[in-house]
């Protein structure tokens, strides 16, 4: 569905990611784990139009996503949740909702989407006309969550998404990104919480200072003594 090839991206001198190359296949969920300042973000940003690469390119369905900003990759069916949430505090929980479905016009499939995110997020349906802002962490990711949903994901991003919540919320969260493949939708996941992240993952990609340090699937990676000492605490 999306293939990466030869990848470096710069924060001005600084280089984020040294010729990453991964590929996501579809109906897949897809997990990148690694320490802070390992480049997971900066993928998600890049494939997403937010940051342009020095080198190598990014193929989505045997299209380039070089070079297109991102409101066409947005209509293309990549989302991306990103970390810290970034609802607008101001507005309302309905209004966050109806941005999500910007580039849409089908009234009915807005309608029935809405339902469907109620479904998974009840407590967005309490809080319809109440400021974004107000709604604590785990709500305002939900509602986050929510919000990309309503743009109708084919690839979803989601980056850091149990950041800061409680073990409730976390449990919550990851419950609806794991049946999240069930309704047709790709997912690729960057998450601190890599024992949470590799539970519901397909195939994970382990990143270190800017490259693939390894691959594999999920059982193989919990398997790894590598990666459960660094990352899962054993």
């Amino acid at each position: 569905m999306l293939e990466i090839k030869n990848l470096s991206v710069y924060y001005g001198s600084i280089r984020a990611l040294r010729d990453v190359s991964l590929t996501v296949r579809e109906g897949e969920l897809l997990a990148l784990i690694g320490a802070n300042g390992a480049g997971k973000s900066t993928i998600l940003r890049t494939i997403s139009g937010l940051l342009v690469p020095k080198t190598g390119t990014i193929t989505y369905e045997d299209e380039s996503l070089g070079g297109l900003p991102p409101h066409r990759i947005v209509s293309m069916g990549i989302l991306h949740v990103p970390e810290g949430r970034q609802v607008f505090s101001h507005l309302s929980v309905a209004e966050n909702l109806m941005l999500g479905s910007y580039r849409r016009s089908d009234a009915k499939g807005i309608e029935e989407d809405r339902e469907t995110v109620f479904s998974l997020f009840p407590v967005l349906k309490e809080r319809l006309k109440q400021a974004a802002g107000t709604l604590s962490g785990g709500e305002q990711q939900m509602m986050a969550i929510a919000r990309a949903l309503m743009g109708k994901p084919r690839l979803l991003l989601l980056d850091e998404p149990s950041l800061g919540l409680s073990p409730l919320f976390t449990d919550t969260i990851f419950e609806v990104i794991a049946g999240l493949k069930q309704r047709g939708i790709t997912v690729v996941l960057v998450e601190q919480n890599a024992y949470r992240a590799l539970e519901i993952a397909d195939r994970v990609y382990v990143l270190e200072t800017g490259t693939v340090k390894l691959s594999g699937t999920s059982a193989e990676m919990l398997a790894n003594d590598e990666v459960k000492h660094a990352y899962l605490g054993e």
